[in-house]
C-alpha cells in the first residue's frame, strides 16, 4: 500500500516538477514522511528521480541551455554540498529547515513586490551564492533547486530558459550530491530497491506531461507559479521541520 500511494505522490510531484522546473521534492518529502519513510531514504529517492527526469528535459531543451550560468551554479554548490553534508552528521536538521523556511519565505515576498517594476540590475556573485546555497540545501533538506529557482525568477528567465538550466543544473550538482553520500555510506540499496525502480517510470511519464504544459504558459504567469511553489516551499520546510 505505501509503495501503491507513493506511486501516486510521485506522479504529482513529477508532474508539478515538470509544468515549473522545480518542486518535485516540495511535493514529494512532506508526503513520503507521512506515509512513515525515513528522510535519508527520501533524499536518495528524491534526488536519483528527479536527476533522471531532468536528462529528458536537458536534451528536449538543449538548445535553451544558459551553459555559462549552469557551470558558475554547479561549480559554487560543491563547498555547499560538502558543507551541508558535515553538518548533517553533526546538527540536528530542524533549525536547518527553518531557517532555511524562512529565509526562503522572505525571498519570494521581495521578489513579488518587484515583479510589476523593470527588471533589476544583475548582482555580482548572485550565481555563486545560489549555488552555494542550493548545494547546502539539497544535502540538509533536498531542496537544492530553489535558491536557483529564486536567481533565475529574479533575472526574469524565459520558461524555457529557465527550466532547461535548471534541468542540467540539477543533473551535474544532483550526482555531486549523490556521490558525496554514497561515500558516507548512505542507504541506497534500502531507498532504491524496489520503491525506486517501480516509482521511475511513473516519475518519467508525469515529468514529461509537465515540461509540455510549463514550456507554454505565459512568462508572467509562469513566474508567478514558480514563486508560489517556491513560497509553498519555504512554508512546508518550515511546518515539517
Amino acid at each position: 500500500m505505501t509503495t501503491l500511494i507513493g506511486g501516486l505522490v510521485i506522479l504529482g510531484a513529477a508532474l508539478l516538477g515538470g509544468i515549473t522546473g522545480f518542486g518535485f521534492a516540495l511535493v514529494s518529502t512532506p508526503l513520503l514522511l507521512i506515509l512513515g519513510l525515513p528522510l535519508p531514504i527520501i533524499v536518495i529517492i528524491n534526488l536519483c528521480l528527479a536527476t533522471t527526469t531532468r536528462i529528458v528535459v536537458a536534451y528536449r531543451l538543449r538548445r535553451h541551455i544558459d551553459l555559462q550560468r549552469v557551470f558558475w551554479l554547479v561549480l559554487s554548490s560543491i563547498p555547499g554540498i560538502l558543507l551541508g553534508a558535515w553538518v548533517l552528521g553533526r546538527i540536528e536538521p530542524r533549525p536547518i529547515k527553518i531557517v532555511a523556511g524562512v529565509v526562503v519565505l522572505i525571498a519570494v515576498v521581495l521578489l513579488i513586490r518587484s515583479m510589476n517594476r523593470p527588471p533589476p540590475a544583475p548582482i555580482p556573485g548572485a550565481t555563486g551564492l545560489a549555488g552555494f546555497l542550493g548545494g547546502f540545501m539539497g544535502v540538509t533538506t533536498s531542496l537544492n533547486g530553489i535558491p536557483a529557482v529564486l536567481l533565475l525568477t529574479r533575472d526574469r528567465v524565459s520558461p524555457k530558459r529557465f527550466q532547461a538550466s535548471l534541468a542540467l543544473f540539477f543533473i551535474l550538482a544532483n550526482t555531486i550530491t549523490l556521490t558525496v553520500l554514497a561515500t558516507q555510506g548512505a542507504p541506497f540499496e534500502a531507498a532504491l530497491i524496489p520503491r525506486g525502480m517501480i516509482w521511475l517510470p511513473i516519475a518519467i511519464i508525469g515529468n514529461m506531461v509537465g515540461v509540455h504544459l510549463g514550456t507554454w504558459l505565459p512568462d508572467l504567469f509562469f513566474r508567478r507559479v514558480a514563486l508560489g511553489v517556491a513560497f509553498c516551499a519555504g512554508l512546508l520546510a518550515i511546518i515539517t521541520a
